[in-house]
């Protein structure tokens, strides 16, 4: 591999954790892990006004209540998945 070739896989990593990078709700960041990342959508919660990805829901719902990590939020938000149903 030529040292260029290095170079443009770096730079590919580098943009890849930008698009990674936490941001906060208030900035258009999933409401539980604080990402915007563009390999998944981000879906508008109307009770919480913020944006969460339905793959972070699923996460929440499935921990349980009693381990103190419990995010009582994903019970409201799990219309969200519903409607993937209706």
């Amino acid at each position: 591999m030529e040292l260029s070739d290095y170079s443009k896989i770096h730079q590919m990593h580098h943009r890849k954790e930008k698009m990674m990078a936490h941001l906060h709700p208030s900035k258009g960041g999933c409401w539980f892990c604080h990402e915007d990342d563009e390999n998944e959508c981000l879906f508008f919660d109307s009770e919480f006004d913020t944006y969460v990805h339905k793959s972070c829901i699923r996460q929440e719902l499935s921990k349980d209540p009693a381990s103190g990590s419990y995010n009582p939020e994903a019970e409201i938000m799990k219309y969200l998945l519903e409607e993937d149903n209706g």
